[in-house]
């Protein structure tokens, strides 16, 4: 069924020369970030709520800040503050061949930035494909014909922004004509009689070949629609123009971790691999609007038993759902969430909305397989159903004596009520490696009682609760601090991070929350989560913090101090106004939790940045100013963000921040699945097979760490566990050498027919004995040559464990 064009649209009409008619119509009414087109051809895309993948503060990542109702159609906004941006995969009907003509027609609500990217696939220094720039108060069309690039601009009439504006642009054979709401602003004859071809991907909102805040674009966009004329569009136009906008079915979204999303592993199968006496929990994360009385049922193998079924949403109390069990004549069982009493409570059975409904699967032997039919009731009337297979396996083996493990920062899908499977949990978690967590907090009695269980199987324990720290506790501290003031002068929800961090009051009453918060017997360290995204913009221009950055940028008192002259005209001082703002208000932070608990270490959650080139990191420190390293007096720890740095990649940062950072670290990193509910964090290209995520746990180990930490921890299917322990077992028997040797990788030559990114190795020396392990970081085998050795072949993203006597001993 062909779309209707809305109100916020941008239709893009492309002719190839000779080319078959064709129609492609984006109308963004998709309810997260998927764009998905439809016509006589497919296509699809992402849209990314922030240019910095590890920007995913709930400011940002939120879906009703980026998909909002105009006019009562949807419509998809762009945020030049984050660099937001959209990337659709390549339409094969437009690459290949230049365009003797083409045809745009964009329906835009620009905002007030005098320097907007709208759509295109040119960057300025390339002279080939096209580019539609709103520039100042012109539209301006870009287009190369493979030897210079050629420029035609038409004066905006629609004056201010924030409205809703239809452009138009006609390519023919080098005559360019501009219509705005139609009427002709414009028209050109140029030198350039085609658009040379430029394949690859299709940018809205920023530009090309860097997703730069100058040219970020600022406001909504409705529908996008490319085909191969003018007149091709017709029929779709007619037709649309008849049609009821889409009514986007928003009333639930249903999901089951950690099934959805892995497909692409199994091929193509949803698919949950558990375990023989230590099940791998499953969990239904369920969102609904309209629904009054929704439940949950299952229908699973006749030899398959569900134990409990609890609601495991993070942060809030959990309850256990009474469960009602039938047969059906095939001996298949049924289970309904149903009225009842369960330990002790009553339960409606009826889901809440925005649940997450958790459950434990019994499989006992000799099953081996089975379909899990699922579904959400609303009354009698089924509102969701979806499948998976269900695979059972021993497991994994025992690990071999050693340190190296790993750490879940937030578990929320191991919180059952009965405590003897909590138990079967923790005899999982011990054969495959994970061995620390994150607290549940104090707060929640029950939960915590989960950590005590745990701590009979050997697990150790970190506080995660003080996350940012009290900025933004307003209605506790605002009797000592002052709001923080925006660039406008406003006062703003947050508390001044300069006062904060100053105040003796404001100090003596964090440690005291802190008293009242942390679990301090049996409890390693407290991590820090303080994330100032894009504070440097944004905030505080307050008196206070004018006057304290003059002092700190040695300014004369009679020069001016406005938040546009300071980003403006002193952003590298501010920069280090922000970076000391930050150290004082994570020593403020650590000082308080050492107070309460002086045996404590205070870890850091942070990110990698590019320590040797000034330039960038200038520019990254202007995104997130923070530099773990002034803060190292009082970190014992820097957790560095892996979420989306893989491969070699992350071997380069690892060992980049080794060289600055003279304190432990630990990689942090995804185990991740491309849907919905994990769409900010993780794209599909980002979603880490069971065979990537052992090769990136073996890098962390081969480079010393002691632990490798997962976010959040939940929802880990057992494909992962096996996966894990393969990785600890391969680490720990190779610990000697890798935390006593010493990295001397220039003592083999080691050579591949391979790109620098698609490998790497090192090489550590330990009694006269020589250990190479190889990375290989390409989806096919690779072998690698190593001198003294010979060859070795490594699987797809797979590690080789080379030893050699060392001859130089």
């Amino acid at each position: 069924m062909r779309k209707h064009l809305l109100p916020g649209t941008l239709l893009l009409c492309l002719l190839a020369a000779n080319a078959d008619d064709f129609c492609l119509v984006f109308d963004f009414a998709e309810p997260d970030r998927k764009i998905i087109g439809k016509g006589t051809v497919t296509a699809q895309g992402l849209f990314y709520p922030s240019a910095d993948a590890d920007n995913d503060n709930q400011e940002t990542t939120a879906v009703t800040s980026y998909r909002k109702m105009e006019r009562g159609k949807p419509a998809l906004f762009f945020s030049a503050e984050n660099k937001s941006y959209a990337v659709l995969d390549e339409v094969k009907a437009l690459s290949g061949q230049a365009l003797e003509t083409l045809y745009l027609r964009l329906t835009v609500k620009p905002g007030a930035k005098s320097m907007q990217y709208l759509v295109g696939n040119k960057a300025d220094s390339a002279n080939t494909g096209f580019a539609l720039f709103k520039w100042g108060n012109t539209w301006r069309f870009n287009f190369g014909d493979g030897n210079e690039t050629f420029s035609v601009r038409g004066r905006c009439k629609v004056m201010p922004p924030e409205q809703w504006t239809t452009v138009e642009v006609l390519f023919d054979r080098g005559d360019v004509t501009i219509r705005e709401d139609g009427q002709t602003i414009t028209q050109s004859k140029t030198a350039g009689v085609k658009i040379a071809p430029n394949p690859g991907k299709l940018l809205i909102g920023n530009y090309v070949t860097s997703n730069k805040q100058i040219y970020a674009s600022e406001g909504g966009y409705g529908l996008l629609a490319l085909a191969s004329s003018e007149a091709a569009t017709a029929p779709w136009l007619e037709k649309l123009a008849q049609a009821a906008p889409p009514a986007p079915d928003w009333k639930i979204k249903a999901l089951c971790a950690p099934v959805d999303g892995n497909e692409v592993h199994f091929n193509g199968r949803k698919t949950l691999h558990t375990f023989y006496d230590a099940p791998v929990p499953v969990t239904f994360l369920l969102t609904f609007q309209n629904n009054p009385s929704p439940v949950l049922k299952l229908v699973v193998p006749a030899e398959v038993s569900l134990l409990e079924a609890f609601a495991s949403n993070h942060n809030q109390l959990s309850k256990c759902f009474a469960v009602a069990e039938t047969r059906l004549p095939d001996g298949r069982r049924v289970y309904v969430t149903a009225p009842g009493e369960i330990r002790g409570e009553l339960s409606s059975g009826s889901l809440g909305r925005d649940e997450n409904v958790t459950v434990m699967l019994d499989c006992p032997r000799p099953f081996t397989a089975g379909t899990v039919e699922w579904s959400v009731l609303d009354g009698e009337t089924t509102v969701h159903e979806d499948a998976f297979q269900l695979v059972a396996q021993e497991l994994p083996p025992e690990l071999p004596p050693g340190k190296f493990h790993f750490m879940c920062y937030s578990i929320q899908d191991i919180a059952f009520h009965d405590l003897d499977l909590v138990d079967r949990i923790g005899r999982l978690f011990t054969r495959t490696g994970i061995m620390a967590k994150g607290r549940y907090y104090k707060r929640d009695p029950r939960r915590c009682a989960v950590d005590d269980r745990l701590a009979k199987h050997g697990f150790i324990f970190y506080e995660i609760s003080p996350w940012g720290g009290p900025g933004r506790n307003r209605s506790d501290f605002g009797a000592f601090v002052p709001a923080a003031r925006d660039a406008n002068g406003n006062e703003m929800p947050l508390n001044c991070p300069a006062q904060l961090a100053a105040s003796p009051e404001a100090n003596k009453l964090y440690q005291a929350m802190l008293a009242e918060s942390l679990i301090v017997e049996n409890t390693r360290a407290a991590i820090l989560d303080y994330e100032p995204w894009g504070a440097t913009g944004k905030y505080c221009f307050c008196p206070y913090c004018l006057e304290l950055f003059r002092t700190r940028a040695k300014l004369a008192a009679d020069i001016e101090l406005t938040p546009n002259i300071i980003k403006r005209e002193y952003r590298a001082p501010w920069v280090e106004h922000w970076l000391e703002n930050t150290r004082l208000y994570m020593k403020m932070m650590a000082d308080a939790i050492q107070k309460v608990g002086p045996q404590l270490e205070i870890w850091d959650y942070t990110y990698v940045f590019p320590y040797d080139d000034e330039e960038a990191l200038s520019r990254r420190q202007w995104s997130i100013p923070k530099d773990p390293r002034r803060c190292e007096e009082f970190i014992a720890c820097s957790m560095l963000s892996l979420y989306h740095i893989n491969g070699r990649a992350a071997l380069d940062q690892l060992e980049l921040s080794r060289r600055h950072l003279r304190r432990r670290l630990c990689g942090i990193s995804l185990i991740s699945r491309a849907n919905e509910h994990t769409g900010h964090y993780t794209a599909p290209d980002e979603c880490l097979s069971p065979q990537q995520l052992y090769q990136k746990a073996v890098m962390a180990g081969a480079l010393g760490h002691e632990m490798f930490a997962i976010y959040p921890g939940s929802w880990i299917d057992g494909s992962a566990h096996v996966s894990l322990n393969r990785a600890a077992s391969d680490v720990r028997l190779r610990e000697d050498f890798y935390v006593n040797g010493q990295r001397r990788d220039n003592a083999r030559k080691i050579t591949a027919n391979a790109k620098r990114d698609d490998f790497a190795a090192l090489i550590h020396a330990r009694d006269q004995q020589l250990l190479v392990t190889a990375f290989n970081f390409t989806d096919a085998p690779l072998t690698v040559t190593i001198a003294g050795h010979g060859d070795a072949t490594i699987e797809p993203d797979g590690v080789a464990f080379v030893n050699m006597p060392d001859h130089q001993r």
